[in-house]
């Protein structure tokens, strides 16, 4: 138990924040103001790989054209973008200086979105690769390379909403598996209610 008075070190002060949380939306926000208070980077999201392994879903980061960007990224087809992969599969944490330079990435986008440098940190949940966690500075910083104090934070910033992100898959599962269940035995009931109408209507008919 942590000495009265003796303040939380400050990812056991975010793990505190996050304890309990039920929207990915809402757990960004707390991260992004965890990281205003430790390091230099304003802005946060998430890339969660989809199942079939040609989308993804973003979540996070608060920019005026936020939803446009995420629903235009959200439609590309990740199997066929060389950068998307090297970013949504890294194993380590991948620092991008300047994406203008990146051969490979969709400029394009890019320019749209103003993204300037990009850390890339993987989340897993056990050994199941579940995307990165992505810190960025956009125009409103350019260019702003992290100090190795600042890595290692968003590192473990990555590791703790890993964790959470797999508790509200596994806790949406358990939800759709108790619907199910629910839908099943109401059609079990309503079939129990249904067979006894008709014998207690052919009994009648007999008489």
């Amino acid at each position: 138990m942590q000495p009265t008075g003796v303040p939380l070190p400050p990812i056991l002060r975010l793990a505190r924040a996050l304890h309990g949380a039920d929207d990915l939306e809402r757990v960004l926000d707390k991260v992004r103001e965890f990281l205003l208070e430790t390091t230099r980077y304003r802005w946060v999201y998430v890339h969660l790989l989809h199942p079939s392994g040609t989308k993804m879903e973003i979540a996070g980061w608060a920019l005026p054209q936020a939803d446009k960007i995420r629903a235009s990224l959200q439609l590309v087809d990740v199997s066929r973008d060389p950068f998307l992969q090297r970013v949504l599969y890294t194993k380590e944490v991948l620092v991008i200086g300047d994406l203008r330079l990146v051969p490979d990435a969709d400029q394009a986008q890019v320019e749209a979105a103003g993204i300037r440098t990009a850390i890339a940190a993987p989340m897993f949940d056990q050994d199941a690769h579940l995307g990165p966690l992505v810190v960025c500075s956009f125009t409103d910083q350019e260019l702003l390379t992290p100090t190795p104090e600042e890595l290692d934070v968003i590192s473990q910033v990555a590791a703790l909403v890993g964790t959470v992100i797999a508790r509200l898959r596994a806790r949406e599962a358990q939800a759709h598996a108790e619907s199910r269940l629910a839908r099943a035995a109401k059609a079990e009931a309503l079939g129990r209610m249904a067979a006894e109408y008709i014998r207690k209507s052919l009994n009648l008919k007999d008489l």
